[in-house]
């Protein structure tokens, strides 16, 4: 049989009516906040896969600028190992000619 001090120890552990009154209007609480946070997460994708849409856009113009500078940039490389071949032969041509007619050149 139970006593009187059984009852009060397992009233302690054992949610009553009251308690189990409270959580459920607090699970109320949570699933309205919960919804109210789900609207603002619908409205926000939305806007949030525009704004990424505008980036993706913005870096491919980017890539393209930056790939014709490389372009340019390779050119201009080529055309400067040219001139640099050219002035070379020039120099030595400079120096061979100067040497046949024995006019001495300072470095």
């Amino acid at each position: 049989m139970l006593t009187n001090n059984d009852i009060q120890k397992l009233s302690e552990v054992f949610a009553s009516k009251h308690d189990i009154t409270e959580l459920k209007h607090d699970v109320g609480e949570l699933k309205k906040d919960v919804a109210q946070i789900k609207v603002k997460i619908n409205h926000d994708i939305p806007e949030m896969k525009k704004d990424l849409e505008g980036l993706r856009e913005s870096m491919q113009i980017l890539l393209t600028g930056m790939d014709g500078i490389a372009k340019v940039m390779g050119d201009l490389r080529m055309e400067y190992t040219g001139m640099a071949m050219q002035l070379n032969r020039h120099e030595k041509w400079i120096k061979e000619l100067a040497n046949r007619i024995g006019i001495a050149l300072n470095d």
